[in-house]
């Protein structure tokens, strides 16, 4: 219907119906395009309700563009064959359906039954980093408390946790089980099954380990030791010098005999006599003159001998975690039961302390949501058998929605599935849509087993059945070349498995090409290695990743300089540009920065998606946030020098230090200091006045005051990245805007909530990429993305797996663990349950990684490269594992604790077809290239350039002296706009053009000295007057002034927008005037109308100040008032000016209104029909 021609595998995904459906969708597949026409078909085909969806996806911005791209479908259809009525009116209703994130779903379901909750139904969304600040403090009150109970549990887990230099380390253990207990469904049920594994010491080791946990760990490591020396063991043999020496052979397979009796004992389920056995395993020391011959290969021998020793050292390690008999390991067992039954329930009242934090001020997170959510809908539910069991209000809800869609359910966890199947006809109705190997959010508690369990439980499509759920595969690539296809089929059929990665990758996951390019079996991928070298600019060892990004500069620039081909889809190419790069990093913070700041030195445009920067510690919000302190408190000597040095004021650190006395605060030696100096005079004087200011005004306007007042956003053009810092400020006003609608008030009230949220907010603005340049993001950011050419920088950085490191661990499946502690010994150690528990989040750990590679590779289009800078030695201890490898990757070489992607893929090509440039850089030829990888590889060598593409100094030429005089008589060309300013408010321009030219300097302020405070009781000037009642005006409600102005003026101060002493000033028989004048009841007849509106355009500057004048200058300034009916404007500007007569506001305001007319025609694109001034002198409207 959409008009897209849909493969056969796309067309069944749209029309099944009747069970639940679950589509593993692969990458560029498709699936977006797929769920839209199905909900389209439903609508048009069925004649189906849009209200009787719910669609739900993970991100507000996905949210967007699905309900768009589900309206534009429909309008389409409209305007190809003719709206029905029907679809006419649920087009309309497409803006209300219920297409949202969880999160929104949630929302509106417990604002709809708030009173089941007890909730109160004002409740707002507290944000994370404020909710954060709010765990810390309740932790550290309950710590407090804790402190001072008596009760035994909790003093022994206090004794073993809380001893150390601080708290925050118990702190931050109290808040991680804080944070796991919020994403689990049934935060009790969770503790029971998780203690419970404890309480079974008297039926022996294996049966306190929940999932049957030890067993399956030492099943696991014995397969990975067994793998390991059979891989010695092939090395040996397909060697060309070791395979020669029988009775080298005969002694490792000897020493391998050893390890094959292993299973065997594992299977009796004894654990002593399976310890036992593991004591009497020997190695014997390698004597290689008997072994082998005198002065043999050493080379050969001492690689062999790195190999065994590895091997050596991974036997040990699992020898030592079985150190302790089992009657010991029991004992330790009941004692980890006591200090995890006491950390659960100190996790417990802290999660209650907080709930009950947030209930009191009017606060919900997104956790709330969840577990309110099924405190609605589920009654009960059955984690072993997962069953569940729906309340009555959710029997009534599923009867409202034919079907429930959920996209990225591989990002699904416990809660949400809950929701889902508890809102749903028992599942019938679900239509899921995923991919497996795209679940990369467990950090953010996805569960993406959920995922794999329901694909397991379901049928193929090809064998559907009535009532039972059923699965199809989408497979087909419309995204990639067919090169980057098979190197990624080639890279994740060796890599990921069910037991890392969650999925066999196998016929049904391998993307297939679904378009066609010229040169289809051309190589798309590329792996490039460097050695570390030195910083040519510094002399020293130059660090990894400044390489990294200096290599990937120069790569860029020179493909875009030799003009190399892009392969488009459907055939034909064109020159590769800057816009066709992405640089994607695994971890952003700390890393992206580099990455701009060594391509900007290149010459390489580019745009930096940099989330992991902390907004707060952005540069430009830093100044503001200083200028906000000082405004708070003059005397903070810290917020002042960084306002005083910064771009507002530009003291320099020699005018800093002249002013500075001792024993005395720096705001008091700068109002010393301008009695002597202008510069000086002039920063007290606009910190005086904006602190004034501070008192009266919302922070956000204050904050806009200041933008246009320093001309900021002009600084800031001029800059590399303006834009972008300018979008920064907006972002901290939009900030403060956000706050002050919550019902807070005032600049001290705002500093408070900015301290609170300094480690929280993770990123600034981000425009859209700038025209024709390069972007560098996180993998995580790309997912849903897609580039020409994908350069995965710093691939050699080691996978993250500090969190199975932590000293206590939990684990939605396999329970929790801790380590083993003696307070009275002061001794501690890792215990074997929290060693096998440690082992399942290593490999779920490294499960996530090779998805987030995954992820990472197909965002590609046309190619895909790996830079990476690794030690000589430690690329040939890769190529070496590799080399000899003929078939899928072992498991215990992908967990090696050093893994990265650099290691997989480099050790990949070493066993690839087309490895033999890298193997042989170390010489190793036998028994490779079994393994096709379509990648090629290189090997950048030589120096890094200091500059790219610097030419040799050429010999200096001789001393000319007739040159060098003509040089020094030369004469800048534009000196006149030089004197021009940059920017010009809407004041000044009518100031210049009504001055003398030689009375009136260009750019001389006109200041007016303030009222001293001893003239305060003598009668207001005009200007007071007029302030005040521009300011009622400005923040008045308009119709309230014209019923009851009094109290109209009297909300204004209760609500602080303007004081007391102001509103004495405001004559009511003018504000009565005006509300019944011709201009105001145009107001009120027209289809809107806007106040204080802010504008900035650009005008040539020989407009203003003749025809030798170039370039251009922005006008920027505030319209008091205008109104619109259709495309047609009228202005109002209301004037205090004390006049005779109307012609003289027509002669000093025509350039004025003549610029707002400008003003809303550029920025607007409205006609402007008539011009107006109100006169509150005249008490008449004058037009122009």
């Amino acid at each position: 219907m959409s008009g897209i021609a849909f493969t056969a595998q796309q067309e069944n995904a749209i029309e099944s119906r009747g069970d639940a459906l679950l589509i593993s969708a692969a990458a560029g597949s498709g699936k977006t395009a797929v769920l839209v026409e199905r909900v389209l078909r439903y609508l048009i085909e069925e004649k189906g309700e849009i209200q009787r969806l719910i669609i739900m996806t993970y991100t507000r911005a996905a949210a967007d563009e699905l309900r768009l791209k589900i309206k534009t479908a429909a309008e389409e259809y409209q305007r190809r064959n003719g709206g029905s009525a029907h679809l006419l009116r649920q087009s309309a209703l497409i803006d209300s359906a219920e297409i949202g994130t969880i999160h929104s779903i949630c929302l509106n379901l417990i604002t709809r039954y708030f009173q089941q909750l007890d909730l109160d139904p004002r409740c707002r969304l507290i944000d994370d980093a404020a909710e954060q600040a709010m765990a810390e403090e309740e932790a550290e009150r309950l710590m407090e408390q804790l402190y001072g109970e008596k009760e035994e549990q909790t003093q022994l887990f206090l004794r073993c946790f809380g001893a150390g230099r601080s708290d925050v380390e118990l702190r931050d253990l109290l808040i991680g089980g804080l944070r796991f207990l919020e994403n689990q469904p049934l935060p009790e049920d969770y503790i029971r099954r998780a203690c419970a594994p404890y309480r079974q010491t008297g039926q022996g080791l294996f049966a306190c380990f929940a999932e049957d946990g030890l067993y399956q760990y030492l099943s696991q490591r014995v397969a990975e030791l067994r793998a390991e020396y059979a891989f010695l063991v092939h090395h040996a043999g397909m060697h060309p010098y070791l395979r020669e020496f029988p009775a080298f052979m005969a002694f490792i397979e000897a020493e391998q005999q050893q390890f094959d009796a292993l299973p065997a004992l594992l299977e009796k389920r004894d654990y002593n006599r399976f310890r036992a056995y593991l004591g009497t395993v020997r190695f014997e020391p390698l004597r290689w003159n008997s072994l082998t011959e005198k002065n043999g290969d050493s080379e050969a021998q001492n690689r062999f001998r790195q190999m065994r020793e590895r091997f050596k050292k991974s036997f040990l390690e699992l020898k030592e975690q079985l150190e302790q008999p089992e009657r010991e390991e029991l004992r330790r067992l009941r004692q980890q039961e006591t200090l995890l039954e006491a950390y659960f329930s100190i996790c417990m009242r802290l999660l209650k302390r907080l709930s009950e934090e947030r209930r009191r001020q009017g606060l919900i997170s997104y956790q709330d949501m969840e577990q309110m959510a099924v405190r609605l809908l589920v009654a009960a539910y059955d984690p072993g058998q997962d069953m569940l069991t729906p309340t009555p209000l959710a029997k009534q809800l599923r009867q409202d929605y034919d079907e429930i869609i959920i996209d990225e359910f591989q990002d699904t966890n416990r809660a949400q599935d809950l929701i889902f199947r508890a809102l749903s006809q028992e599942g019938k109705n679900l239509f899921m849509v995923g991919d497996m190997k795209q679940s990369i959010y467990r950090f953010r508690g996805a569960e993406p087993e959920i995922f794999s369990q329901k694909r397991r439980n379901a049928v193929p499509f090809t064998e559907r059945k009535l009532g039972a759920p059923t699965v199809l595969e989408l497979n087909m690539n419309f995204r990639s070349h067919p090169g980057v296809l098979r190197f990624v089929n080639s890279v994740f059929e060796n890599i990921m498995s069910r037991e890392l990665g969650g999925v066999a990758y196998e016929a049904g996951e391998r993307l297939a090409p679904g378009r066609t390019f010229d040169e289809q079996d051309e190589c798309c991928a590329e792996l490039h290695w460097m050695e570390p070298q030195q910083d040519p600019d510094t002399g020293r060892k130059m660090e990894v990743t400044v390489q990294n990004a200096r290599y990937i500069a120069q790569l860029i620039r020179r493909m875009v300089r030799e003009r190399q081909p892009l392969r488009l889809p459907g055939g034909g190419s064109r020159p590769v540009a800057f816009q066709d790069f992405a640089i994607l990093l695994r971890t952003v913070s700390g890393t992206a920065g580099i990455f701009e700041r060594e391509l900007l030195r290149a010459g390489v445009p580019v745009s930096n998606y940099n989330e992991g920067a902390r907004f707060y510690d952005l540069e430009e919000v830093q100044s503001i946030l200083a200028y906000l302190l000082v405004l708070n408190n003059p005397y903070d000597d810290v917020a002042l020098v960084s306002l005083l040095y910064g771009d507002y004021f530009r003291f320099s650190v020699g005018e800093l230090a002249s002013m500075r006395e001792k024993d005395r605060p720096l705001y008091e030696n700068l109002k010393a200091a301008a009695a002597r100096d202008e510069k000086a005079r002039r920063a007290c004087e606009i910190i005086e006045r904006f602190r004034q200011m501070a008192g009266i005004l919302y922070v956000y306007d204050l904050l806009y005051r200041i933008y246009e007042e320093s001309g900021i956003f002009a600084v800031y053009a001029a800059r590399a990245g303006g834009a972008e810092k300018s979008a920064n400020l907006e972002l901290l006003a939009e900030e403060a805007r956000l706050f002050e609608k919550e019902g807070y008030r005032g600049l001290y009230a705002f500093v408070q909530h900015i301290r609170l949220s300094q480690a929280g907010m993770q990123s600034g603005a981000r425009l859209e990429a700038a025209e024709n340049s390069v972007q560098i993001m996180s993998i995580h950011k790309s997912k849903g993305l897609e580039f020409p050419i994908c350069i995965l920088g710093d691939g050699q950085k080691k996978l993250n797996l500090r969190d199975s490191s932590a000293r206590i661990l939990l684990h939605p499946r396999y329970g929790a663990a801790t380590e083993h502690q003696d307070p009275e010994l002061f001794f501690r150690c890792r215990s074997l349950m929290q060693t096998v528990l440690a082992n399942q989040m290593v490999t779920d750990n490294i499960s996530e990684e090779e998805r987030v590679l995954y992820v990472a590779l197909t965002r590609a289009k046309s190619r895909v490269i790996l830079v990476s800078t690794v030690e000589k030695q430690t690329m040939e201890k890769w190529v070496l594992e590799g080399t000899f490898l003929n078939k899928p990757f072992p498991l215990w070489m992908l967990k090696r604790k050093d893994a990265s992607y650099a290691r997989w893929l480099f050790s990949l090509c070493a066993a690839s077809q087309e490895g033999e440039a890298l193997r042989s850089t170390f010489r190793f030829s036998a028994g490779t290239g079994r393994i096709p990888l379509h990648a090629a590889f290189l090997r950048a060598e030589g120096r890094m350039e200091q500059r790219p593409d610097a030419q040799a100094e050429e010999e200096p030429p001789r001393f000319n002296c007739t040159a060098f005089h003509k040089r020094l008589d030369w004469d800048y060309p534009h000196l006149a706009a030089v004197r021009l300013p940059a920017k010009l408010s809407v004041s000044e321009l009518k100031g210049i053009r009504e001055a003398d030219a030689e009375a009136q300097p260009l750019l001389e302020e006109q200041l007016r000295p303030e009222r001293p405070r001893f003239a305060s009781n003598f009668a207001p000037r005009g200007n007071e007057i007029g302030n005040a009642l521009h300011q009622a005006l400005q923040f008045g409600d308009f119709l309230k002034l014209r019923e009851d102005p009094a109290g109209e003026l009297s909300r204004l101060v209760a609500e602080g927008f303007i004081l007391e002493k102001q509103r004495r000033l405001i004559p009511l028989n003018k504000i009565r005037a005006f509300t019944q004048s011709k201009s105001f009841l145009n107001l009120l007849e027209a289809d809107y109308y806007n106040k204080e509106e802010r504008f900035i355009f650009p005008i040539p500057a020989d407009a203003l100040f003749g025809p030798e004048a170039q370039g251009e200058i922005l006008i920027q300034g505030v319209l008091d008032c205008y109104a619109v009916k259709g495309r047609k404007a009228v202005i109002l500007d209301y004037k205090t000016d004390r006049v005779q007569h109307a012609q003289e506001l027509i002669d000093r305001y025509r350039i004025q209104m003549d610029l707002y007319e400008q003003a809303l025609r550029r920025v607007k694109g409205l006609e402007v029909i008539r011009r107006e001034i109100y006169s509150f002198s005249l008490e008449e409207t004058v037009c122009l």
